[in-house]
């Protein structure tokens, strides 16, 4: 019973604050402007920000880890070739394969994830979580890219270059460059400045995943069904469980592992909705793969928080 109550209290206060954008959208306290603009905010300064604070006030050294960022780039390009095969054989339209396929592996990792870790380990678990992270989004951004690319009609030169050059930008990726020599160089920051970058961080997951909640759309879910719940049991169900057994199989247990199980499990990111409709994909197909995943992992990250817990696989 306890390992069920952690799980809950894990997983509930993440997943009411996205119910909550829902309802403050639906009674229009909050419209598409609102999100866009907080959407904005969050990204480009108040999740740096979070990151930058703590990685910063960490020991690299002891945070990287080659061998659970390979494990994690395993369960990513499990999600792929496993979503390529089923859409091979089951989708004609090159558009709707696209948006199945990045569907299928490219997860809320940065917002969904740092938020259940933050709840889980606290902030040295979301320090190593953001270096994690730090690796796997140029991963899944370049990914995304090629597969729509591939699937799309036109096809885009050019294109890979365009993303190389706006990972160089990521926000996220230049705050984990930016904390390495705080953390390499134990370099600390005066009181007043280190107190507003506190204040900055601790507005970034409340107000994104409220955000999340407000992107969120019901009004097509119908449509595609049976495609977008391929998608979305590849990625919550099936990368999840392949990083978990390769993790353990290779030794990687207690907060890592914890780590590892979040950031796979997450649903698919909005990200994947908006490239999907700039690069001609089906942008509805996405859409739809991101509610069902938001909603159905509610389901899969509790029950897996409360496996590992049980079976004393978090060290917790």
């Amino acid at each position: 019973m306890d390992n069920l109550i952690f799980s809950i209290n894990v997983v509930a206060p993440v997943f009411i604050i996205i119910l909550l954008g829902i309802l403050l959208k639906r009674i229009q306290i909050i419209d598409d402007t609102f999100v866009s603009k907080a959407s904005s905010l969050v990204y480009k300064t108040a999740l740096p920000v979070l990151v930058f604070n703590n990685i910063r006030r960490t020991d690299f050294a002891l945070l990287f880890n080659g061998r659970v960022i390979l494990i994690f780039y395993a369960g990513i390009f499990c999600a792929l070739l496993l979503s390529g095969f089923f859409s091979f054989f089951f989708i004609k339209s090159p558009k709707r394969r696209g948006a199945f396929i990045q569907g299928s592996f490219w997860g809320n990792s940065v917002i969904v994830g740092l938020a259940l870790v933050l709840n889980i380990f606290g902030d040295s678990g979301v320090a190593a979580a953001s270096i994690i992270i730090a690796f796997i989004i140029p991963v899944f951004n370049i990914l995304a890219v090629l597969v729509l690319t591939v699937n799309s009609k036109q096809g885009r030169t050019g294109s890979v270059t365009l993303i190389l050059y706006k990972l160089s930008r990521n926000p996220l990726i230049i705050a984990v460059v930016a904390a390495l020599p705080f953390s390499i160089f134990k370099i600390s920051l005066p009181v007043f400045l280190s107190v507003s970058l506190s204040y900055l961080a601790r507005m970034a997951l409340p107000l994104a995943l409220i955000g999340i909640g407000g992107s969120l759309s019901f009004s097509s879910l119908r449509a595609n069904s049976a495609l977008s719940i391929a998608a979305s049991c590849i990625k919550i169900v099936v990368t999840p469980l392949v990083v978990v057994l390769l993790a353990v199989k290779f030794g990687i247990h207690g907060q890592l592992l914890g780590i590892l199980f979040v950031l796979s499990a997450t649903p698919t990111a909005i990200s994947s909705f908006i490239m999907a409709r700039a690069m001609d994909g089906d942008s509805q197909i996405a859409a739809n793969i991101i509610v069902i995943t938001t909603l159905g992992s509610v389901l899969t990250i509790g029950a897996g928080i409360y496996i590992l817990k049980s079976q004393g696989l978090l060290g917790i």
